[in-house]
């Protein structure tokens, strides 16, 4: 999105909805950034305008060791991290290489996967252990939840634990992508287990929508946020993925101006950010929708 001689503001009574909300995931698929390009790139948008709705730069954790090399040339205060972690037993070890590379600092956050083969209690106990030793008070630990007949005893260990949630709300595949029901039963579940979650992938624009190159039926991410806003109002699973199977974005558009800050602080307790591979893509909707404004530069 190129808007020329121009700066970005977010409309003022929408303010606290979109605080830190894009997560920076641009180095994955499908927008498979080089690492360095997207640290500049990163670094000049925490320099700029969208600052305030910048979130973390998301790194898998096989790519911390090129990470080091790039960001002893950028201005890493202003790379906070988030890495996505393949094994719990990979913890310790990992703490030690961000050590090393002086990034122990700048990481936020870690994304949690727990393969199929290992119990979800024993991983839970092993990451808390981990948090509890290499990590102390220091980063948000989010697990992600399985889209198969795992995924509610994962949800009711999180709960137990001060960790939050991770749904996959998209991918490369049609297939990646939940349907409105079955994200409606996770995002319902969450509020009600007062679980707070980010989301990942496909969450590219604002309102749900058909992807005109792939066909794959994409989820909007304030769709999402309409959808928590429902859970904590007492709505049912229909009506949640009613909210979120909805295309109408100037409708959408003035739930969001009309949202009392009270209500949107509440919501963004729960949905704390998402991953995308583009900023530009979800910036460019909040423009369109009237949520962030164009001003003229002097």
């Amino acid at each position: 999105m190129d808007l020329g001689p121009k700066h970005l503001q977010i409309v003022s009574n929408t303010r606290d909805l979109f605080g830190s909300l894009f997560d920076d995931a641009a180095i994955f698929p499908p927008g498979n950034k080089a690492l360095d390009q997207a640290v500049v790139d990163h670094v000049r948008l925490a320099q700029g305008d969208l600052a305030a709705l910048l979130g973390s730069f998301v790194v898998s954790d096989s790519r911390i060791d090129d990470l080091g090399k790039v960001a002893t040339e950028a201005r890493s205060e202003l790379l906070p991290l988030s890495v996505t972690v393949r094994h719990p037993s990979i913890l310790g070890q990992l703490r030690e290489r961000l050590s090393v590379l002086n990034l122990v600092d700048q990481v936020l956050s870690l994304e949690m996967v727990i393969p199929n083969s290992v119990d979800v209690d024993s991983a839970i106990a092993q990451i808390t252990h981990s948090a509890n030793t290499a990590w102390p008070g220091h980063v948000d630990v989010y697990i992600e939840v399985p889209r198969n007949n795992r995924r509610h005893t994962v949800l009711a260990a999180i709960s137990r634990s001060p960790f939050r949630a991770k749904f996959r709300t998209g991918g490369t595949e049609a297939a990646l992508y939940p349907s409105s029901s079955e994200l409606a039963e996770s995002i319902l579940s969450a509020v009600q287990l007062g679980i707070a979650f980010k989301a990942t992938a496909g969450l590219h624009h604002a309102i749900r929508n058909r992807d005109p190159v792939t066909g794959f039926e994409q989820h909007g991410f304030l769709n999402v946020m309409m959808a928590v806003e429902a859970c904590l109002a007492g709505s049912a699973v229909q009506q949640v993925a009613e909210i979120l199977d909805c295309r109408n974005g100037d409708l959408v558009a003035r739930w969001a101006h009309g949202l009392l800050t009270e209500k949107a602080r509440s919501l963004r307790h729960f949905f704390r950010a998402f991953g995308t591979c583009s900023i530009a893509e979800p910036v460019g909707d909040l423009v369109s929708l009237g949520l962030l404004e164009a001003v003229e530069t002097e």
